[in-house]
């Protein structure tokens, strides 16, 4: 089971809808050409080929219909919905991925069988746009998916009770659910620890309402496990709030509290609300802890923690709160607000960093009354950014006396490890361009607060923000006998400060730039190929190519 997972999971996440350039086999309610349908099976004779809808029905009013990649057309697209209320089986098998920007409805006993990465390598299952499968009669429907079973539930009991009973079994969710009618959960809804695959076929889960206390994991799904994955799924319009957790640790998110397994294809919207926080606790908008992968996912979650008088040990993000040395996120994002009071490591995607983030951004603002605040990442210890950028405000409160005891920057509040210095943690092709704000005696840079330790490798970066005090790069710098910086520029136009450091005026591979120079065109050292240049894209600052602006 744990190899299907990963096999299924683990694909690449490069699917886009079909363009005139790179179209596969379309199913439209455009004129059919260059497929060619015999005895119910449709196959693609060329890579731009179409097949319309309303054939399509009516094949499946007629019997078992298949559609089956060919001629170059690697990929299946549903760009417009279609339905059938037959018993009819329908088949899509794809060479590399299948994707849905429209709803399918499957009436009465009608079944459907996905088959991706059918001898491919790049395959993946994608819902974009209003894409969703139904299946109005589930009872009497059958999901297959790569030639695996997948039992068709529509609701949260039902679902509760399945991985109860099979930790690691097959599910898909047949519709939306509007969890209102349930009332506020205690705890988490599914508190059995996901070891299968909870595929969601682009539903959502409306108006969930947890609210918990004394309690070690809060969230729709409490703990998903290596091997486990939840994905295509949205949790729209969740109110869930925590107070306090089992044996002084609590993993809140709305999603699930613990992800050692992955996300791929979630997305989350609402509230979510911790308060006294206790010694250790790690919050996300999406996840609480991530120690797996989340991939083509995203968080809207408007994020508030709170934690008890004099402060706390905690972290706090927008899409995951504590991400381990085994984590991936990629390809995802955040956009809601993260405030956090007596928390100390806050970012607008991740509250500490060990893992790798890439081809990801932070939009919300991210502020806390003390220590440690970034835009996209709190603290990256021993931690990798790479082709990632934060656009959000970012504060913090007044300092302490010694060096950096609070800390915040566009990026990263800290990038180093307290307990080690050996650890190597990289900044690489990124860039910040929200405002830094922080109280006396606090270190304030444009990209990074706090530069701690030997091991540093930060190359081909930028900011821009405005600062209230601080260095265009950093707001302080120190035992970086062994670090390298490379291609790092600041805008000291809309910065207000020509110190690249709050510490010290320069170091190698560090430069500013008025904002005319960084408007102008590539800075030195940054790859075309990774990097564009356009006065109508980002403002007409340098936008990266894989991870536009949005």
């Amino acid at each position: 089971m744990e190899s299907l997972v990963r096999s299924i999971l683990l694909a690449s996440a490069a699917l886009t809808v079909a363009t005139a350039a790179h179209a596969d086999l379309l199913i439209s309610a455009k004129p059919s050409h260059d497929v060619s349908c015999v005895s119910g099976v449709c196959t693609a004779t060329a890579k731009n080929a179409n097949l319309n809808v309303s054939e399509l029905e009516s094949l499946l009013a007629d019997g078992d219909a298949t559609v089956r990649f060919g001629g170059g057309a690697s990929a299946i697209q549903v760009v417009n919905g279609f339905s059938w209320g037959s018993t009819s089986l329908l088949t899509l098998d794809a060479n590399t991925s299948v994707g849905f920007h429209k709803p399918v409805f499957v009436n009465g006993g009608g079944a459907f069988s996905l088959i991706y990465d059918d001898g491919g390598t790049t395959g993946d299952l994608k819902f974009s746009d209003q894409g969703r499968i139904d299946f109005l009669s589930p009872a009497s429907s059958r999901l297959t998916i790569n030639g695996n079973s997948y039992v068709l539930l529509t609701n949260i009991k039902s679902l509760a009770k399945s991985v109860a009973n099979n930790p690691r079994g097959l599910f898909a969710l047949a519709q939306d659910y509007d969890a209102a009618a349930d009332g506020k959960y205690k705890a988490s809804p599914i508190s059995a620890a996901v070891g299968g695959i909870v595929e969601g076929l682009g539903h959502a889960v409306r108006n969930l309402k947890i609210s918990s206390s004394n309690s070690a994991a809060t969230a729709f799904i409490a703990n998903i496990l290596a091997g486990g994955a939840v994905r295509d799924l949205a949790i729209t319009d969740a109110r869930i709030s925590s107070k306090g957790g089992d044996n002084n640790v609590a993993v809140v998110g709305s999603l699930a509290g613990t992800n050692n397994g992955a996300l791929v294809g979630i997305s989350s919207s609402g509230s979510l609300t911790v308060q006294g926080a206790v010694p250790t606790e790690s919050v996300g908008g999406l996840a609480g802890m991530v120690g797996g992968l989340v991939e083509r996912s995203s968080s809207t979650m408007r994020v508030y923690v709170r934690g008890p008088e004099g402060g706390v040990y905690g972290t706090v993000g927008g899409l995951a709160g504590y991400v381990t040395e085994t984590a991936l996120i990629d390809h995802s994002f955040e956009s809601g607000p993260v405030t956090a009071v007596g928390i100390t490591e806050v970012g607008g995607l991740v509250g500490e960093n060990h893992g790798t983030i890439s081809f990801s951004h932070a939009a919300g603002a991210a502020s806390s009354s003390i220590q440690w605040v970034g835009g996209l990442v709190g603290v990256n210890s021993s931690g990798i950014l790479t082709n990632d950028y934060a656009t959000g405000t970012v504060t913090v409160g007044g300092g302490v006396a010694s060096p950096c005891g609070f800390a915040a920057g566009g990026l990263v509040g800290v990038s180093g490890n307290f307990s080690s210095k050996s650890y190597v943690h990289v900044i690489d092709d990124s860039y910040a361009t929200g405002s830094v704000i922080g109280g006396p005696s606090s270190c304030i840079g444009g990209l990074v607060g706090d530069y701690y330790g030997r091991f540093i490798s930060s190359t081909n970066s930028y900011s821009v923000g405005a600062l209230s005090r601080g260095g265009g790069i950093a707001g302080y710098g120190r035992d970086l006998r062994r670090a390298v910086f490379q291609s790092m520029y600041w805008d000291r136009d809309t910065s207000g400060t020509d110190w690249a450091f709050g510490n010290k005026h320069g170091e190698g591979g560090v430069k500013g730039l008025t904002d005319a120079q960084l408007k102008s065109g590539l800075p030195e050292g940054f790859d075309p190929n990774i990097w564009g240049s356009n006065p109508n894209i980002n403002n007409g600052y340098p936008y990266l190519l894989a991870n536009p602006p949005q």
